[in-house]
């Protein structure tokens, strides 16, 4: 109340008088944590007590509240009532309170600036934090009602000084809130206690930054939770004599005198001008107010204020010019241009000026904190700039950092999340959670939870299978495959057949080569010579008769068509059985060409749902994508079902030669970004998505990520050659291809060997009885020598 005094002895100097008499004043303290109605109390006490003097003017007091109750009593009795602090905007209603002026700017003009404010940082959402007052719920109202387009309140909390309680546990509201700016609606008191609060939550220079109505007191805090501190934001209305803007800087210098000099209170006087406050200078002014307004009256228009034991009864007398003069009021005090237009509201035209302080270490040492201005405000419509008209803004911002914070966290969940579990965390009305970036599919089911943006990338349902999932069970006829097994027996049925045509007709007439009184075995034998000579197209062979030379000209027509036929049907055969999966798509994986249970499924996706609803309920659970590489490669599956980008990318760049993807997509759809139901910034999101797509940016994202392959094709030119020249390991026919063909020349192999042992039987069995013969012998004679 310094400055309040100060005003007092000045008009004493200046010789203002009322009715010859020099003004004097009384203080009378209220109790700010107590209802209205005390300090109404104190005020009709003094007003019905004889002894007092005479009032004809109130200041103050600091509180919104406390004015909501005096503002009508003074109007009742006709007194004007001039306020320094109280800042609701209910208060500016001049027709529900005629008598009320202030000089502190109201709210309004407040959260404007802090709106601006917030809109210059990119900020959109807010955690608001308010004492149980008529200042904290105002603020909270004009928010709220007025500017929640500009500014969304994501979570709100109430504080009450009496019990040093909030209405919610604050570390948990503020955790699972979906903004990271919290904005404290409160007076410097209750906002010191409320950032204690907050220190012991840890809440404080971490992810949250905090922006305050009134400045802590810095004195209340000491150690490691000073260093905390560090990027507190205060916006705080300033008074012009900082912005050097409508000042009668000769009325502040003669303040300032007789505060500095005065024998009662000059050791409140400050070391340091700027350590004056800006309510302080509000207080002068709201007294000089009064002073001003009796100093232009005569000595006749002089008001006087009748009293009655009850003081409702009270009114002042002789104020109609008196009144007149505080509505037309215009003079520049020490905080600016003074003036009201009383038809209008309570507020003072002009002089709203704001100012962002910033928590910052001094140069001396880091661990001493102050409160810096850096930037400013001068009213509706205009822009926060710095205060210093510097290039930087300036601002330490939590954790020394000197980028401008998000109001929002970017938090990463851990690997493995299910997919649905991503859309329930965003679906939940209480979770902190806006937005889920990732491959998630639009879907109707997520339709009814969640909102999605506009799609940012087309995708499909694909087959993934090891590169060598091709048919590797060892075949012993696979030679035969060209042709049907009814044509191998029709051929060997047309060799016997012809066989038995030559025989019967070439019998007879080589009569030199025939034995005529040959057995049943000796006819079995020639007719297999016969047919051994067909076989191998023997030319030695003397053919007597036409019939028999019509015959093998048929037969060597019909063996180089089959054999040219049989050529190129191998061939073919086994290069398409070489490269084919064992798979080609979903439709075998339908068809049961894999045991179900042999199919990777990730569990809690869209790929799942629709596993289940077209294939199977039974297959092998995986809990992340990257599983699904992981079992393939260690055979613990056959096959996996997943997005074709994701497959098509990770096999080309980190599976070469190991991993395939085979088919066509199947279930094609969008992926979008998954929100929470009318986010606020869906609108946006989505126009900024179609800008994307329309400048090609998004196409362009597309080609950098997903159209790098490190290895192309495995490393296969169109030729079947690798990047060296040579042929690729998979173009080979491998063993178990031909392994049929090798096994069943080793079988006639033993056959023949089998024949022979047959025939030279009696050989055998002779040279064997001889050799043991001569053992004997040997044996006989080292038995004799010994």
């Amino acid at each position: 109340m310094d400055m309040f005094r100060t005003a007092i002895l000045l008009s004493h100097k200046y010789g203002i008088n009322v009715d010859g008499y020099p003004i004097n004043y009384s203080i009378i303290e209220t109790v700010t944590d107590i209802n209205g109605f005390s300090a109404l109390h104190l005020i009709c006490e003094h007003i019905s007590d004889p002894r007092k003097a005479s009032i004809v003017g109130i200041v103050g007091p600091a509180t919104s509240n406390d004015v909501r109750f005096l503002a009508p009593f003074a109007a009742q009795i006709g007194l004007p009532f001039v306020s320094y602090g109280a800042t609701n905007d209910d208060l500016s209603d001049s027709r529900l309170y005629p008598t009320f002026y202030r000089t502190v700017p109201s709210d309004s003009f407040l959260v404007e600036a802090i709106v601006e404010l917030f809109e210059q940082f990119s900020w959109k959402t807010c955690i608001i934090i308010c004492e149980k007052s008529d200042y904290g719920y105002g603020g909270l109202k004009l928010i709220s009602e007025h500017h929640n387009r500009r500014l969304c309140i994501k979570d709100q909390l109430t504080f009450d000084t009496r019990s040093n309680r909030f209405n919610v546990d604050l570390k948990e509201k503020l955790k699972m809130s979906r903004s990271r700016i919290v904005l404290v609606w409160a007076n410097q008191s209750t906002s010191t206690v409320i950032i204690q609060h907050a220190l012991k939550a840890d809440l404080v220079g971490g992810s949250f930054v905090w922006v305050t109505t009134n400045q802590v007191i810095l004195t209340e805090f000491n150690g490691t939770d000073r260093q905390k501190l560090i990027g507190l934001l205060t916006v705080m209305p300033i008074h012009g004599s900082d912005l050097a803007e409508g000042v009668n800087q000769t009325l502040l210098n003669d303040a300032l005198a007789i505060w500095r000099n005065s024998t009662d209170y000059k050791s409140s006087y400050p070391a340091n001008l700027t350590g004056i406050s800006s309510f302080a200078m509000f207080t002068f002014d709201a007294a000089w107010i009064l002073i001003e307004a009796l100093n232009k009256l005569s000595s006749d228009d002089s008001p006087s204020l009748v009293t009655t034991p009850f003081c409702f009864n009270s009114s002042l007398m002789n104020s109609n010019n008196y009144h007149k003069n505080l509505e037309e009021i215009y003079f520049s005090g020490v905080s600016g241009i003074v003036q009201f237009a009383k038809n209008v509201s309570n507020n003072r035209i002009g002089s709203t000026y704001y100012v962002l302080y910033n928590v910052q270490p001094t140069r001396i040492t880091s661990t001493n904190l102050k409160y810096r201005k850096v930037l400013k405000w001068s009213g509706t419509g205009e822009k926060w700039k710095n205060f210093n008209h510097s290039q930087t803004i300036g601002i330490i911002w939590p954790q020394n950092s000197n980028e401008i914070p998000r109001d929002y966290l970017l938090i990463g969940v851990p690997r493995g999340t299910p997919y649905h579990k991503l859309v329930s965390m965003v679906a939940e009305n209480n979770s902190q959670w806006d937005i889920s970036i990732s491959d998630t599919r639009i879907t109707t089911n997520r339709l009814d939870s969640v909102d999605f943006s506009v799609p940012i990338h087309e995708n499909t349902i694909r087959v993934i299978i090891r590169d060598n999932s091709y048919s590797s069970a060892f075949s012993l006829f696979s030679f035969l495959s060209p042709f049907t097994w009814d044509v191998w027996l029709v051929l060997a049925a047309l060799i016997i057949y012809s066989g038995v045509l030559l025989y019967y007709f070439e019998q007879k007439s080589n009569t030199n080569e025939i034995n005529q009184t040959k057995n049943f075995r000796v006819t079995i034998i020639e007719l297999c010579q016969m047919l051994s000579n067909l076989m191998s197209f023997d030319h030695g062979f003397h053919l007597t008769r036409m019939s028999s030379r019509i015959i093998i000209i048929g037969l060597n027509a019909l063996g180089t068509i089959i054999v040219a036929i049989y050529t190129a049907n191998l061939s073919s055969f086994l290069t398409l059985r070489r490269t084919q999966p064992l798979i080609s798509g979903i439709d075998d994986i339908k068809n049961g060409r894999l045991p179900f249970s042999r199919i990777g499924i990730l569990t809690n996706s869209a790929t799942a749902d629709y596993y289940v609803q077209n294939i199977s309920s039974i297959y092998f659970p995986l809990s992340t994508s990257d599983e699904i590489f992981a079992r393939l490669l260690d055979n613990s599956i056959d096959a996996a079902l997943w997005g074709s980008s994701v497959l098509e990318y990770t096999t080309a760049n980190y599976f070469c030669q190991q991993l395939t993807v085979v088919g066509v997509g199947a279930l094609k759809s969008s992926i979008g970004i998954v929100m929470h139901k009318d986010w606020e910034y869906k609108d946006t999101l989505n126009r900024n998505i179609q800008t994307m797509r329309d400048s090609g940016i998004l196409e362009q994202l597309e080609k950098k990520w997903f159209g790098q392959h490190k290895c192309f094709d495995s490393s296969k030119s169109l030729y079947g050659k690798d990047e060296t020249g040579g042929k690729h390991e998979n173009d080979k026919f491998s063993l178990d291809m031909m392994g049929g063909l090798f096994i069943t020349f080793i079988f006639l192999s033993i056959i023949a060997l089998f024949l022979h042992f047959y025939h030279v039987r009696i050989t055998i069995v002779a040279s064997i009885r001889l050799y043991i013969k001569r053992m004997k012998i040997f044996f006989r004679k080292i038995i004799t020598f010994d």
